[in-house]
């Protein structure tokens, strides 16, 4: 790999996890502060270094604890769909994009980019999403 590919997949990171995080927030209604934001990347990060750990599992099971710290039942039906929402809408969403919208847009199926770069792409499709959101609701007003 090559130095701008590490940073497409650093970005890409990132964008993931503050999306997850922001669709949390939104569905549970608990609004954390940027550190714990940070904290719960890092977190997510150090756990995900393991290989035998997969995304998909260690996401909701920080989720599940963020909702135990905020005394909420860990067990219930609604607890495991905060838990496990924001890792499937994301993954679902973002292959969507990969595999259907981007080459629309590009108007190619082959793409000579790296995965880095068409995984930024996709997950940028959040933060450009919620800003649109944010703007619809000041032209409402």
């Amino acid at each position: 790999m090559t130095n701008i590919d590490y940073v497409f997949l650093l970005l890409s990171i990132l964008v993931y996890y503050m999306t997850e995080i922001r669709i949390f927030s939104f569905l549970s209604d608990i609004k954390l502060a940027i550190w714990k934001q940070l904290f719960l990347l890092a977190v997510a990060l150090f756990f995900n270094q393991f290989a035998f750990l997969s995304p998909l599992l260690i996401d909701p099971l920080l989720f599940l604890f963020i909702l135990k710290l905020e005394k909420q039942p860990c067990l219930s039906l609604k607890s495991l769909f905060l838990a496990f929402i924001p890792s499937v809408f994301i993954d679902l969403l973002s292959r969507f994009t990969v595999i259907v919208v981007i080459p629309y847009i590009f108007l190619a199926h082959d793409i000579d980019v790296g995965h880095g770069v068409i995984d930024f792409m996709a997950y940028l499709f959040f933060p450009v999403l919620h800003l649109l959101i944010i703007l619809w609701e000041k032209i409402i007003k």
